[in-house]
């Protein structure tokens, strides 16, 4: 009786979604997120974020499934509030003509006493998909990567948006995490471990120039940049879960996208009109020969191309299935000079070739399980080359090869997890993670002295991991939530291991605040390379084979308030402890700076490392149009190595901010088309990282750049500092929709240096410099 008048009262102040002459569907199911069952009478509001008007009411049924007809399109917020549960609310989601809007939604229950406010939806914003993470979490959207000035289809530039978080060049998407490498951070596809999911990422490290697959296939997807729940293990810097979305099980749509970077096309739909199964395939093919015509590219010749897909597979009763894969190629020239009045430098007469050919496909399985539970269990199998050769251009014309590099990373990960709710307060998700991996890396240099190619590093071998966790959430009160669980983690090579208590405890004294207390200890194990390096004097003999789990202690604490609707204020102080880290005992050297190199060297777990700093985010979600972002880091990254010495990280630039600002203008609509005006901006400014010195001396005689680790990191660079516009422009017409976008990508830029090299010929030192204004121009059409 309750629920039918709670039902009749929610539909009396429905709104009447009358016909629009540009209009679409907006539809989804709702789930518990504890359980993944269906929540029915969740009342679904979609407002325009124009002018926050209320454009349709709806009402999910008793399995959760909902569907809202007829809604105008544009840009759109979407609130789903229901009794015992917090309100979610999805912002600025496109609704286009051409694409129904479908959005699967995990209402996180609470154990609060019923209050309006909250069925309003008047609640906390920007909350994390993950109910199990308490702090240092981000959600990131396909809207910001639309969105954002700057980000090129990335969501690793449109990660650099928030604290502490700090992109090291305009041209690549290396990121350091409040002052760590990035080699410390994990990326996971599907809740399954992968590895370095870029196209053109270097021998050794983990980013590249974009990601290997589109935003088109990206659902919202949690970036950790600190303490990590208990299912994630192996990183002690940051986390980026991706997650792919399924493809429309309906009706088939199709999207083009051409710009200067090259071509994209995106299909969806369902197998067939009877069937609930759907898939999902992006292409994309890239070169920047278009670019090179416009700017001048200093000789570079970039192109890649990639495909990736999503298949849904839902059964009656046997659980759903899910086939995922992303697969690229990529290959990065820098051009020689032909013109040997051209040559004023030594490096003017070397062509460099280097790229990656990587893949990963895996099955997933989800499984209800009768008793407020569910299974799933996923596998995938990836495989990385990395690439890396350099050729001089003699005097007579012809190519000499001068270094040679190649990396093999090979994959096999199985997962397996429940999850549980035993009740209203308390629910748990435990799983084990296996993987086998198998690596190859293999490098020769020329040697002037010998005039001649010398093998530098040869290594070839396999490691087998297994990680196990449990994690249980606690609502200990209307207002205390505690977050508590454990991972760990063996690595079979060599029988080291390490269990990690992870805690996290919540207070919310109202709807709008919170205070977050949260530590969690961290262990990595290296990349398989240096548990390989042989020693040179005694062949055979393995010299890392001992070599124990790098460790960090995380801890932070934290307060976010919603100071309106829609501007939210969050603070973070957070201190990290790293321990048993590698380094060359009674050197200078440390993996902390693990950049782009795998350096065939003896290490010990003598080093050790501290970061502590806090940060700021300010977030103006969409209002009336416009929205902003802004967000401020100070912190000090610092390394001991073998020698006892402190010193700063590579990456301890001390501070970084960022502004993130745009409007959306609804222009008048004509008689056959509906039409949108964004204006975005992204500003970034943040310290410079410290460089090594080149020793002068020793880089004549080797022929090659050698650095003086006797003062490692001792130079800071000049402060990075960008400035990227965008302007897109966006139109519906009854069944097709397009927009066309120009961004200028640092429009200004301080043309930070990517990196110096000895130069043989003029015995000096030279550097590159990172990339000045790059225009990209684009147009996409769906249908």
């Amino acid at each position: 009786m309750i629920k039918n008048l709670l039902i009749f009262l929610l539909l009396s102040q429905a709104v009447s979604a009358s016909s629009q002459q540009f209009a679409q569907t907006v539809r989804g199911v709702v789930n518990d997120a504890e359980n993944k069952t269906g929540v029915p009478g969740v009342k679904i509001v979609v407002q325009d974020t124009q002018n926050d008007s209320t454009l349709a009411i709806g009402m999910s049924d008793e399995n959760g499934k909902y569907e809202i007809k007829n809604v105008a399109v544009g840009r759109v917020r979407v609130l789903f509030s229901s009794i015992g549960f917090k309100t979610t609310v999805i912002e600025d989601a496109g609704l286009s003509s051409a694409q129904e809007l479908i959005l699967n939604i995990n209402l996180v229950p609470n154990v609060a006493t019923l209050e309006a406010v909250e069925v309003l939806g008047n609640g906390m914003r920007g909350e994390p998909i993950n109910r199990l993470a308490i702090a240092s979490t981000v959600t990131i959207t396909p809207e910001q990567i639309s969105k954002y000035a700057g980000s090129i289809d990335d969501p690793l530039r449109v990660v650099t948006a928030y604290p502490g978080v700090i992109a090291q060049n305009s041209g690549f998407n290396y990121i350091s995490v409040r002052g760590n490498s990035p080699v410390g951070m994990l990326y996971r596809l599907e809740g399954v471990p992968v590895a370095n999911p870029n196209h053109f990422g270097e021998i050794g490290t983990n980013g590249g120039f974009v990601t290997q697959f589109s935003s088109a296939l990206l659902s919202n997807s949690d970036f950790y940049s600190g303490v990590a729940p208990a299912e994630f293990g192996n990183a002690t810097s940051a986390v980026f879960d991706f997650r792919f979305r399924n493809g429309n099980n309906r009706k088939r749509e199709h999207a083009f996208k051409a710009s200067v970077l090259g071509l994209d096309l995106a299909t969806e739909g369902p197998f067939s009109k009877n069937s609930k199964a759907s898939y999902l395939i992006n292409y994309r093919y890239s070169t920047l020969g278009i670019l090179s015509k416009v700017i001048y590219l200093g000789g570079v010749e970039p192109s890649y191309q990639d495909l990736s897909f999503s298949i849904n597979l839902p059964t009656k009763k046997a659980g759903t299935f899910k086939i995922f894969g992303v697969g690229g190629l990529s290959n990065f020239l820098l051009d020689a000079k032909r013109d040997s009045a051209d040559w004023e430098f030594d490096g003017d007469r070397v062509r460099r070739v280097y790229g990656t050919k990587s893949g990963t496909g895996g099955i997933s399985y989800y499984l209800p399980v009768k008793g407020n539970g569910f299974f799933h269990a996923a596998a995938a199998y990836s495989y990385g080359r990395n690439f890396d050769n350099s050729d001089y251009l003699e005097d007579d014309f012809e190519w000499d090869l001068r270094d040679q590099s190649s990396y093999d990373d090979a994959r096999l990960t199985v997962t397996a997890d429940y999850n549980h709710k035993f009740g209203k307060r308390h629910s748990n998700k435990s799983g084990v993670i296996y993987t086998l991996s198998r690596h190859s890396y293999y490098a020769q240099r020329y040697d002037k002295n010998v005039d001649g190619l010398f093998q530098w590093a040869s290594t070839d071998g396999n490691g087998q991991q297994i990680q196990a966790f449990s994690q249980s959430k606690f609502s200990l009160s209307d207002r205390w939530t505690l977050n508590a669980g454990v991972h760990y983690i063996h690595f079979l090579l060599n029988n080291k291991f390490n269990v990690e208590p992870r805690v996290g405890l919540q207070f919310e004294p109202n709807l709008k605040s919170k205070f977050t207390l949260s530590y969690g200890l961290h262990s990595r194990i290296e990349n398989l390379n240096f548990y390989y390096v042989e020693d040179q004097n005694n062949p055979g003999n393995m010299l890392n084979q001992d070599l124990d789990l790098m460790k960090s202690h995380h801890s932070a604490i934290g307060y976010t308030v919603m100071l309106t609707k829609s501007l939210k204020l969050k603070t973070e102080a957070y201190f990290q402890y790293h321990y048993d880290v590698p380094a060359i005992d009674g050197g200078t050297y440390s993996v902390q700076n693990l950049f782009n190199s795998l350096p065939q060297v003896d290490l010990s777990n003598v080093g050790s490392g501290k970061n502590f700093g806090v940060e700021l985010l300010l977030q103006q979600f969409t209002h009336k149009g416009y929205y902003y972002m802004f967000s401020l880091a100070v912190f000090d990254a610092q390394y001991r190595a073998g020698d006892g010495v402190w010193r700063n990280n590579e990456l301890n630039q001390r501070y970084s901010y960022n502004v993130i600002a745009g409007k959306e203008f609804k222009l008048k609509d004509k008689p056959k088309k509906s039409r949108l005006l964004s204006v975005n901006m992204n500003f970034r400014h943040s310290g410079g990282a410290w460089k090594t010195p080149i020793d002068l001396d020793a880089s004549e005689l080797a022929g090659w750049t050698v650095f003086d680790e006797t003062v490692p990191f001792s130079v800071q660079q000049p402060n990075l500092m960008g400035l990227d516009i965008s302007m897109n422009y966006r139109s519906s017409k009854k069944k097709v929709s397009s927009e066309c976008s120009i961004t200028l990508k640092n429009i200004y830029s301080n043309n930070a240096v990517l990196f110096e090299l000895y130069d043989t010929d003029t015995k000096s030192i030279r550097q590159r410099e990172d990339y000045g204004l790059i225009p990209v121009i684009s147009y996409t059409v769906h249908f």
